[in-house]
């Protein structure tokens, strides 16, 4: 499976509850994505992330193949597939 080789949140546009904050996120072989994280501002911590004001702290690290914020929340790379994949 491809690693994480960069990735970067853009929660600009969120309104109130979080949502409109965007997941951007580059894989080793080049490809990329773009993906909404609205499915997780139910969880406490990546609503924490989301409607922070300060941008460093929300901005996420890589580690292989995983994303993680400061505050604890992480995201695998099947758990992204899974996000994408779902189209409720």
């Amino acid at each position: 499976m491809a690693n994480i080789h960069d990735v970067w949140m853009d929660n600009a546009f969120c309104d109130n509850n979080g949502k409109g904050a965007v997941l951007n996120v580059e894989f080793g072989n080049g490809a990329s994505l773009s993906m909404s994280l609205d499915s997780l501002t139910d969880d406490p911590l990546f609503s924490e992330i989301v409607l922070t004001t300060q941008r460093q702290r929300a901005q996420p690290r890589v580690e292989g193949e995983r994303i993680f914020w400061s505050n604890g929340a992480s995201l695998m790379i099947n758990d992204i597939i899974k996000m994408i994949l779902n189209d409720d």
